[in-house]
Formats: structure tokens, C-alpha cells, sequence
């Protein structure tokens, strides 16, 4: 047999076998117990750290795999050289005119009281969509700053319809990517759409909130509204043409102008198990394995006990955390929270 050919054969086995043994040991990590629970709190609690924490039923002795589906954000292929300029350009000519704006010390978006969807907390239940989630909330948000516009933006269009935002290609249930979330609105806009059992909108989220049991499916993409919804689902489909994307990473000031010029945005972050956990005060990562990555609404900033802060809405619910918000240390990049933060601007 050829020489060369012999090698190459090798190697394409050898490349197989390796790619097998990581899934295997990803998916024996993942079946793992996380170390969510009553003994993580007493921990937490006794190390007198930022945040005080508490235990919630809903995330006790799972396992990771299993808290997994309560995250849901993919990390995205580094930008090209090409693409990373641009967005720096985009980066520059969206604050530019924002540095005019004074920011202090502390800021809340929910200042804007016209729009109280700011204020609202969503929950995504065990369906890995918080890319979507949070990516229609602060379209929600923003639109309601810039137009006026009080539409509820359906996470669940997002969930089942962006087939190019999923992680898998199949299932939003299993995860996807804000980036390409945010490029969806952008090209093909997004219908409305409440929280489960709101009836609002065309198409209201569809999962019973704090279940347990087996992933959601998010197939097929309906393009059809909710039974006794009167306008057509291509008549409620909104979009605006003025909107871009615009990714910031390792840039506080940037990310305070943002909000502050033009609503919240969404970052994305790592996952420990002590966040599972967390109660109140400002979080950083002190006890517990990784997780997973997810993804959040931020909504301001704020200083407290000589410590800075992002304010951010997760998506867990109003009885987890400072119903539903929580604080997290800013300025230091705590677990990858300044590193890509995605936003929608006209």
C-alpha cells in the first residue's frame, strides 16, 4: 500500500476515534451532578462574598446536562478581519454622537416608564433559547425608546424560525446564537407575542413556565398566528429597516453609552453553578463548576458599597434572584460578562 495513502488513512481514523472520545467524555461531564443545592448555599453563604445565595427547588441536584437547558447560548466563529472592522466602524459611528450623554454613576433603563416591557422578567422555562429571549426582549425595549412602538417581540418566532441562529440546525430548544438572532430581526423582522398563557400577540411563548421533563421542540416554524389572533401572521410581522447589529467586547464605556443613548442590550456570559444560586447583591464567580453559557437583557449600571455593578434581567422568572434581576461585577470582565455583548441600533 502507498505510503502516503497508508498515513492518510491513519490519520482520518485517528481524527474519528478522537472526535468520538471528546463527545463521549463532553457527555459524560454533562450527566455529572453540578453541585447546585442546599450545600452551595451554606458554601456561598459562610465565604461572606458580594451575593448572598438561596436555594431553588427548580435547580437542586440536577445535573448539568439538565441545567444546561436553562442556558442556551452558543459561542459564535471569530469575526473575519473584514467583519471586524466594520463593526468597529459600526462600533464608532453609534456612540459617537452618544458621548454627548452624561453617564452617572448609576442608570436604569426603567427610568424610560413609558415603556414598561423594560421592566418585565421572562421565563424560558427548560428550552435552551435565552439567545432568543433575551435578543426579543431588548428588541422589545428599544423599539419602544426609539418609535413609541409598545409590540411585545415573540422570543418563540426567534426560537422556532431562525433556522441559521440554532445551534444544532434543528432544535431553538437546544441553543443558538445571538448574533444571528439579532441578523434575523434585521432581514426578516419578527412577529409579536406575550408570555405563556398571556394570549397576546401572535405568538405568545408556548412553555409552561418552571417545567421539567425533556427538552422542548421548537420545529416546525409555524407562520401562522395563535388560534382567535385577527391579523395575519405576514401582516404582523414587523421589521425595521433602520436597524443594525452591532457587537461590543471589552468596552465598558461603549456598553454604557449604548444603553444609556439607546435601551438595553444582551450579553453574553459563562456559567458557573454558583449563579444558579444566587439570591441577591452582586454577583461574581466564587464556588462551582462551569456550566454552560447563556444569555442576558442588561439594563443599566450602578455602584454599591464602593463596587460597580451591571443591572441585568434574566430570564429564569421573577422568584429567582431580585425577582428576576441580578447585579454582577462590572469593569473586571467577570466570567466573559464584557466580552460579547450583542445590541440592535437605528
Amino acid at each position: 500500500m502507498n505510503f502516503c495513502l497508508t498515513l492518510s488513512v491513519l490519520s482520518s481514523i485517528f481524527l474519528v476515534v478522537t472526535g468520538a472520545l471528546h463527545a463521549e467524555l463532553a457527555k459524560t461531564e454533562l450527566s455529572k451532578a453540578s453541585g447546585v443545592g442546599p450545600a452551595l448555599v451554606t458554601k456561598i453563604n459562610g465565604m461572606k462574598t458580594s451575593f448572598t445565595a438561596a436555594n431553588y427547588p427548580r435547580f437542586a441536584s440536577k445535573t448539568k446536562a439538565q441545567l444546561n437547558r436553562f442556558l442556551g447560548a452558543r459561542v459564535p466563529p471569530p469575526m473575519s478581519a473584514a467583519e471586524a472592522e466594520k463593526n468597529a466602524q459600526l462600533l464608532e459611528s453609534s456612540i459617537r454622537e452618544k458621548r454627548q450623554v452624561v453617564l452617572d454613576a448609576n442608570y436604569d433603563a426603567r427610568a424610560y416608564t413609558q415603556c414598561t416591557s423594560i421592566g418585565k422578567i421572562s421565563d424560558q422555562s427548560n428550552c435552551g433559547d435565552c439567545w432568543a429571549v433575551s435578543t426579543a426582549d431588548a428588541i422589545t425595549d428599544r423599539a419602544c425608546i426609539f418609535y413609541g412602538d409598545k409590540k411585545l417581540y415573540s422570543a418563540w418566532d426567534l426560537t422556532s424560525c431562525c433556522r441559521n441562529c440554532l445551534g444544532d440546525g434543528v432544535n431553538g430548544c437546544n441553543g443558538g446564537y445571538t448574533e444571528y438572532a439579532a441578523d434575523f430581526y434585521i432581514s426578516n423582522g419578527l412577529v409579536s407575542g406575550g408570555a405563556y398563557g398571556s394570549n397576546v400577540g401572535c405568538k405568545p411563548f408556548p412553555i409552561v413556565p418552571n417545567s421539567g421533563g425533556a427538552v422542548p421542540t421548537s420545529t416546525p416554524c409555524k407562520q401562522s398566528c395563535r388560534a382567535g389572533y385577527t391579523v395575519a401572521y405576514a401582516s404582523d410581522r414587523r421589521k425595521s429597516g433602520y436597524f443594525q447589529k452591532v457587537v461590543i467586547s471589552n468596552n465598558v464605556t461603549a456598553i454604557q453609552y449604548h444603553i444609556r443613548g439607546y435601551g438595553p442590550l444582551v450579553a453574553q456570559f459563562d456559567v458557573y453553578a454558583d449563579f444558579y444560586n444566587y439570591r441577591s447583591g452582586i454577583y461574581t464567580h466564587v464556588s462551582g463548576g462551569y456550566v454552560g453559557s447563556h444569555a442576558v437583557r442588561v439594563i443599566g449600571w450602578g455602584v454599591s458599597g464602593g463596587v460597580p455593578y451591571w443591572l441585568a434581567a434574566n430570564s429564569w422568572g421573577t422568584s429567582w434572584g431580585e425577582k428576576g434581576f441580578f447585579r454582577i461585577r462590572r469593569g473586571y470582565n467577570d466570567v466573559g460578562f464584557e466580552s460579547h455583548v450583542v445590541a440592535v441600533y437605528a
